[in-house]
């Protein structure tokens, strides 16, 4: 397969965590950023001044685009900019996310819209306004920040994130199969493990569902409270942005590789490895299982369907 030639990337979420970092990174490396946030001129002036900073001094260059990815007409704005100023776009990053704490009873189903529209829907969004020019020039990228916890339901107190991040995936899967052999386009899910130096815990919100949540035990008496505490205390205290490099690495090592070789999802190590070495098991279990599925539906025979009398 061909290594793509120019390297134009749009990121979602860029005012903390993964996004911030990448967007540094890959401007450090010679590619053209387009780092979209919500409120670059308000709430996110820092985090947008210092990537404008930044970008004068390296190889590539960052341009910060207002964006709330939950909103049709900035997201088809957003695309709109950024092909004008660079020609194109070659590479989206969806990276925009926000996390819910509590009983998943307790969410009341617009929080979980919320949080589907802001990975799901939002998604969905940036692939329609990215891939007409993309199915044009036959080339392009969508890499889909998930998380190992979308391959499994972890007791971590966050269903909606974890029901919409493997909703991506699949959705991610699904593009893969529809745009890879057709256009030459790859989606990716990206699967981190939990990370320190993103802002997830802190800028989560709680269920609110007060009378439901006085039907279960108070959280500090759950079997799993011990291990979340430590885990949610260390991802506060760390500021340390150490093991979010590895995220931005692998996106910038799939941005290197050629066409066709990428892999359909991918587990990333961080310094907490919880589920990390199930989760590298379950994509392999699962993309055997893929292919033999697919094998049969290309063998083109529907009798491989039903079931011996």
């Amino acid at each position: 397969g061909n290594i793509m030639k120019n390297k134009r990337v749009l990121i979602t979420g860029t005012s903390t965590g993964h996004g911030f970092l990448a967007s540094k990174m890959m401007a450090e490396k010679g590619y053209t950023v387009f780092s979209c946030m919500r409120d670059p001129e308000g709430k996110n002036i820092n985090a947008a001044n210092e990537l404008l900073e930044l970008s004068k001094s390296v190889k590539g260059n960052i341009h910060v685009i207002d964006m709330d990815v939950t909103n049709d007409d900035e997201v088809i704005n957003g695309v709109k900019k950024a092909t004008e100023i660079a020609g194109g776009i070659d590479v989206v990053i969806n990276n925009a996310g926000f996390a819910g704490i509590g009983w998943q009873e307790e969410f009341t189903v617009d929080q979980f819209h919320q949080v589907m529209d802001v990975f799901l829907y939002a998604a969905q969004r940036l692939y329609r306004a990215v891939l007409p020019q993309m199915r044009e020039r036959k080339s392009g990228l969508f890499i889909n920040n998930t998380t190992i916890g979308a391959r499994m339901a972890v007791p971590l107190r966050q269903g909606p994130y974890s029901c919409a991040k493997w909703a991506l995936e699949v959705l991610s899967e699904r593009y893969q199969q529809e745009l890879g052999d057709l256009f030459n386009i790859d989606s990716v899910a990206l699967q981190p493990s939990p990370t320190s130096g993103t802002q997830l815990v802190q800028n989560a919100f709680m269920a609110n569902d007060e009378k439901i949540r006085a039907g279960y035990p108070p959280f500090e008496d759950d079997r799993y409270y011990k291990v979340w505490k430590d885990i949610a205390t260390q991802f506060v205290s760390e500021k340390k942005f150490d093991d979010l490099s590895n995220v931005s690495q692998t996106m910038i090592d799939l941005i290197e590789m050629p066409v066709g070789e990428r892999p359909v999802r991918i587990a990333v190590p961080g310094r907490c490895i919880i589920g990390f070495e199930e989760v590298q098991e379950m994509n392999e279990l699962f993309g055997k299982s893929q292919d033999a599925i697919e094998a049969k539906w290309i063998e083109g025979k529907s009798e491989n369907f039903w079931a011996e009398q």
